[in-house]
């Protein structure tokens, strides 16, 4: 089986998989979609492409979620 090895937050994660797409994504890391901004090697990624898009090996994302604070 293939092995994508992608960065998340900057963080090298191993998956054993031969296709991920970033919804796939998001779902293998439990992170809920509601808020969330995704950047795939550092390009603004909207939502209705997220189950679209599939991830290639050594792509960065970065997930943003939204934080309150005064």
């Amino acid at each position: 089986m293939a092995k994508l090895l992608i960065k998340v937050n900057g963080d090298k994660k191993n998956y054993n998989v031969e296709k991920l797409s970033i919804q796939m994504l998001l779902e293998k890391e439990q992170i809920k979609t509601n808020g969330v901004a995704i950047a795939l090697n550092k390009v603004f990624i909207p939502k209705q492409k997220h189950s679209e898009l599939f991830l290639q090996n050594n792509d960065e994302i970065e997930i943003i979620t939204p934080s309150q604070g005064g």
